[in-house]
């Protein structure tokens, strides 16, 4: 655009630079403002460019294509798609007739795409592909999924979503993170996924017979058992574990003061996956009251 330049303007009457028009007066010898060219096609061509660039053609017949240009211009509703994804359809009004670079919608997908396969047909025109530019710049396939709204603009070959496609999160990288399963946060490999206590609840069992599983796979399993002196019993598991029992410990329990003179101890064997025997001897007395045990496994 540019303002009126010829001899005859009227100098600097909008501001230092800014010239405009004036009548003339010829009783008065003073000249009116004379036109060129270049003035009536700046105007001409910044209206056409509002129209045009709204994929309106231009009508010579029709005095409000300015109207219905600057309408959808500033228009800021958000336009529902439709169609079977990932052969999305758009309904803008007015319609367009004609893509150009530069028109911009705000959509709200109604469905979930298939990344790589995803297109947006608008006002019927013909489907281009739904593109985004990742963290490096670089037009990758575009996502959809359903209730998602994006602002979408023809770039002159594609539908750009113009939210960037956010990368997956590492240990030395900003990003996105999927919450891990609990099975995945177990299993001790999960790499890109984030382990959250929520997600470790079902892991664990803190009462007094209870299990604690780790990433990895190992198990740590506790509890108490009524076992008195010179009694062997078995002892089962809160769970059982899935492979293997590396290991029980058991400690009896007494309910008086120990003396030199007094001997007692519990001894463990291992049975198998579900439950380990224990037994328990005293020398010079019968005061035990129980054991505290712990088996380790994965």
């Amino acid at each position: 655009m540019q303002r009126i330049d010829t001899a005859t303007k009227a100098t600097d009457l909008f501001g230092a630079g800014k010239h405009g028009f004036k009548d003339g007066n010829k009783g008065l010898g003073i000249a009116a403002t004379e036109l060129n060219a270049a003035i009536f096609n700046a105007v001409q061509e910044e209206i056409c460019n509002v129209i045009e660039g709204q994929g309106i053609i231009l009508d010579p017949s029709n005095r409000a294509q300015l109207d219905a240009a600057l309408k959808t211009l500033l228009s800021k509703a958000t336009i529902t798609s439709a169609g079977a994804a990932p052969t999305f359809t758009l309904t803008p009004a007015p319609a367009i007739t004609a893509y150009s670079a530069g028109q911009r919608y705000r959509v709200k997908f109604h469905a979930s795409g298939t990344t790589g396969s995803n297109t947006l047909n608008i006002s019927g025109i013909g489907a281009k592909s739904l593109k985004q530019y990742d963290a490096a710049g670089a037009k990758v396939a575009g996502i959809a999924v359903s209730g998602q709204i994006a602002d979408i603009e023809y770039d002159g070959a594609d539908l750009v979503i113009l939210d960037k496609v956010v990368p997956q999160g590492t240990g030395s990288a900003l990003g996105l993170l999927q919450l891990a399963s609990n099975a995945e946060a177990l299993g001790g490999v999960e790499a890109t996924k984030a382990v959250t206590s929520a997600g470790l609840a079902s892991a664990m069992s803190l009462a007094a017979n209870g299990y604690m599983k780790f990433p990895g796979g190992l198990i740590v399993q506790w509890g108490f058992a009524n076992i008195q002196d010179d009694q062997y019993l078995p002892v089962t598991f809160p769970i059982a574990f899935p492979s293997s029992c590396y290991a029980g410990f058991a400690a009896p329990t007494y309910n008086a003061a120990i003396t030199g003179s007094y001997s007692m101890g519990a001894h463990v064997f291992l049975t198998g996956l579900t439950g380990m025997n224990i037994g328990v001897s005293m020398v010079y007395g019968t005061a035990i009251t129980g054991v505290y045990w712990l088996s380790i496994g994965k």
